[in-house]
Parts: C-alpha cells; structure tokens; sequence
C-alpha cells in the first residue's frame, strides 16, 4: 500500500515548506497591493495641490511599502536560490545513483547471461550422460529437476 511507503517526517516537512512558501508569496501579494494603492494615493494627492507636508508624508508612506516589497521579493529570491542549490546536489546525487544502477543492471544481465549459458552447457552434458549407461535414474531425475529449478528461477 502506498500509504506504508510515504515518510511521514519527510510529508509533514513537505506541507510545512508548502506552507512557509504560499505564505511568503501570499505576503509579496499583499505588498504589491498595498505599494499600488500607495501609488494611487500619492498620484491623487499630487493632482489636488497638496501642502508640502502631506505630500512628504505619502511619499515617504510610499518610499516605505517601495521598501517593503523589496523586503519581500529578496526573501523570496535568497529561498529560490538555496532551492536551485539544493536541487543541484539532488541532481547529482540522482546522477551518480544512475550510474550505479546501470553499472549493477549490466552486472546482472552479465551474470544472467553467464548462468543461462551454463545451464545450457548443464542441459547438454545431462543429454550426454542419460543416453550412457552406469548412472541410475533416479540421479538422472535429481539433476534434471535441479536444472529445471535453475531455469525457473532465471526467468
């Protein structure tokens, strides 16, 4: 069952940084919002014939949310390049583990094939043998059921 194979730290860790990521997007979303509606204001104000006073404090509002924003896509930016930094090491990891496997897969197929081949060269010395006199068959029975077994477990 598939429910048996899931890490369930591995899961839980998974939806956590799930989680951590929508939040830090969600918050980037809401400084844009905000940095829009400052913007908006800042304009409004502008067309109006502010006092000089009203119009510094909306453009420092303004210069605050800017900084805010940046806050926020930096925070974003540093997490997607530990990400990619940490991606690379599991790319080459994954690289190496395909080495590895394909390394031991023509070990195997080797090795099957080797064993194919003496079983066959098995099958024609009992051929051999059957047909000749002075072997009882009930030996002759054990090794044909050995070399039976041996093919069936190659297969």
């Amino acid at each position: 069952m598939i429910s048996e194979e899931i890490n369930k730290e591995k899961l839980i860790s998974f939806v956590r940084h799930l989680c951590i990521a929508n939040k830090k997007f969600q918050e980037r979303a809401k400084a844009k919002k905000d940095l829009k509606k400052q913007i908006k204001k800042v304009k409004e104000i502008s067309l109006s014939n502010p006092k000089k006073r009203d119009m510094e404090k909306e453009l420092n509002k303004l210069e605050n949310k800017l900084k805010e924003v940046m806050e926020k896509e930096k925070a974003i930016l540093i997490k997607e390049r530990e990400d990619s930094s940490f991606n690379k090491k599991l790319d080459e990891k994954i690289k190496k583990l395909d080495k590895k496997f394909s390394k031991y897969a023509k070990a195997r197929a080797t090795t099957i094939n080797n064993l194919k081949k003496k079983i066959k060269a098995l099958e024609e010395n009992y051929n051999e043998i059957k047909g000749k006199k002075g072997h009882s068959k009930k030996q002759l029975k054990k090794v044909k059921e050995k070399i039976d077994f041996l093919r069936t477990k190659l297969r």
